[in-house]
């Protein structure tokens, strides 16, 4: 019925002493009903128990930054802060900010674990070929929405990893990102991936089309498609044929 937190031995120092301690003791039990026990022997622990014990973690993984492996009853199983925080939510059945990390990003290994908490990623060693799989998940609704998993998906390390892999992985990632965004009507903010060309673009395309004074470019771009297309061809002309028409290039950019 309870949990193990296990501190690495560089934020020892972190650990409140004395009334602090007391204090924070109190606090948990005030508000999630669970009993906390420290032993400082070796590398730190945290025993926590009874009550709410996810409610419990995060006030005792805030003190160190989040690194605290918590070890679970259950089946024994080691989660980092983010791993724990995601299952956290999916068994309340209710996405809760209070359970997701809030003074640090994700590293890669942590986005990783996620993930592949997510979905079977066999195989896979690009990011954002895995973060494909996890967003269609999402718009399917096969995973469950949470704050957790949403932070992961526009983390700083996330962004860095998408931004300098291959071109094609990089554009179905982002083209998914924001399909999930717009289906599903977030409000939850975009991190870095807010300044990326290509979701700018998607995301002023709806403007481009609807605006009045996108009339002109509009007329101008079924003009070219009309004049280099068989009239009974019946099919979608790929991108890449589209943009290459004489006069496209800058019909969009003007």
């Amino acid at each position: 019925d309870g949990v193990v937190i296990q501190i690495p031995r560089p934020l020892l120092s972190r650990i409140p002493e004395g009334a602090e301690r007391e204090n924070l003791i109190r606090q948990i039990k005030a508000q999630t009903g669970a009993t906390v026990t420290f032993f400082e022997e070796g590398d730190g622990r945290w025993i926590v128990r009874g009550g709410q014990v996810p409610f419990a973690v995060p006030f005792l993984q805030r003190s160190v930054l989040w690194r605290g492996t918590v070890h679970t009853g259950q089946d024994g199983s080691k989660l980092d802060a983010w791993s724990y925080a995601l299952l956290t939510e999916r068994n309340s059945g209710t996405p809760n900010r209070n359970l997701v990390p809030d003074n640090r990003e994700p590293d890669l290994d942590e986005v990783w674990a996620v993930f592949r908490l997510c979905r079977q990623l066999v195989g896979l060693t690009i990011l954002a070929d895995a973060g494909v799989q996890v967003l269609r998940g999402l718009m399917n609704g096969e995973i469950a929405l949470g704050f957790t998993l949403l932070q992961c998906l526009v983390s700083r390390v996330t962004h860095q990893e998408v931004t300098k892999g291959p071109r094609e992985s990089q554009a179905g990632y982002v083209c998914t990102l924001v399909r999930l965004w717009v289906c599903k009507r977030l409000t939850a903010g975009l991190g870095s991936f807010s300044e990326h060309p290509l979701l700018k673009v998607l995301w002023n395309i709806p403007t481009w089309l609807s605006s009045p004074a996108g009339e002109p470019r509009r007329a101008h771009c079924l003009q070219l498609l009309m004049m280099h297309s068989s009239p009974n061809c019946g099919n979608w002309m790929p991108w890449a044929a589209v943009l290459g028409l004489p006069g496209m290039q800058l019909s969009i950019t003007d």
